[in-house]
């Protein structure tokens, strides 16, 4: 497996992230036809922002595991330098996190909505309150 650096990393999480962002920003259809499409669209990209927080995370170990604090340095010392050295790698897997989180709910949502939709379906089209 080829070992993935920030700087391969962070315009394919980039593009992601905008295509999400535009996704997530729709409104889901009433029509569940279309509704079927959208969750089948998020849930591509729900495996994609996955894939991409694996690759983060390791980053951030990798990165964690090659910054070398100094010998002298105390406990507390030791931990600063590797946070800071660290910084941006953990940026990017937080925001992937938080995306993969958002992409999470508006599936929920989706197959809440196309269950809802069977459901007067099945019942005639007729909705009850």
């Amino acid at each position: 497996m080829e070992i993935v650096v920030y700087a391969q990393l962070q315009p394919t999480v980039n593009v992601a992230m905008e295509t999400t962002e535009i996704m997530l920003a729709d409104k889901l259809s009433d029509n569940p036809e279309l509704l079927s499409s959208q969750l089948a669209d998020i849930e591509v990209y729900h495996y994609r922002i996955s894939y991409l927080l694996a690759q983060a995370d390791a980053l951030v170990s990798r990165s964690k595991y090659l910054c070398s604090p100094t010998e002298k340095m105390n406990d507390f010392n030791k931990k600063i330098y590797i946070e800071a050295y660290t910084v941006k790698e953990v940026f990017l897997r937080d925001a992937l996190e938080r995306r993969l989180k958002d992409i999470e709910v508006r599936i929920q949502t989706a197959q809440s909505l196309l269950a809802y939709s069977r459901e007067i379906a099945k019942m005639g089209g007729k909705e009850s309150v």
